[in-house]
């Protein structure tokens, strides 16, 4: 159920995103770390911390191959709107 709220500027929510609109650059000033990584036949699941503390999964074809530590910049693809939580309610942005 969408929840249509006006929260005040800096009201800290939950984001949902689609594995496949994390992208990842090697970049050793990046703002996250391979943590670990799982091959699917087709593609690799990434598991990304990112220096805040935060874990994300990237979905990656499978010719893009990190290995486990890999210091990379992760950023968002624009395809899907995000989906944000407050107190257990998604709502608009």
């Amino acid at each position: 159920m969408n929840q249509s709220t006006n929260l005040a500027t800096g009201t800290a929510v939950n984001v949902m995103l689609r594995a496949d609109d994390v992208q990842l650059v090697a970049d050793d000033g990046g703002n996250g770390r391979i943590l670990d990584r799982q091959f699917i036949g087709i593609a690799y699941v990434y598991k990304v911390g990112l220096h805040d503390g935060s874990i994300l999964h990237s979905w990656q074809p499978h010719r893009v191959n990190f290995g486990k530590g890999t210091a990379v910049t992760v950023s968002f693809g624009e395809d899907h709107d995000l989906v944000c939580f407050h107190n257990q309610l998604a709502v608009s942005t």
